[in-house]
């Protein structure tokens, strides 16, 4: 069946149109990162994680090399909205 979707295989399979940007999200108290492991073999893109603990951030930066981290208590971010 060929109905214009592209398939691309990362454990399961991601149906989206070629020439359709992927999806974005943000991770906040992202931990270790398996809610942007899920994210991302889905298809979306990371655009920015937070985490405060000093060991989570560390661990998420082993697991996520390219993903944009901020290593703040998140009530800090609100000066910047």
């Amino acid at each position: 069946m060929n109905d214009g979707l592209e398939s691309t295989q990362v454990g399961f399979e991601v149906l989206r149109k070629p020439e359709q940007q992927a999806i974005t999200y943000v991770d906040l108290f992202s931990g270790a990162g398996d809610m942007s492991l899920g994210f991302d073999m889905a298809g979306f893109e990371n655009v920015f994680s937070i985490d405060c603990d000093r060991d989570s951030c560390s661990t998420y930066r082993e697991n996520m090399p390219t993903h944009p981290l901020t290593s703040l208590r998140i009530i800090c971010m609100t000066r910047y909205v």
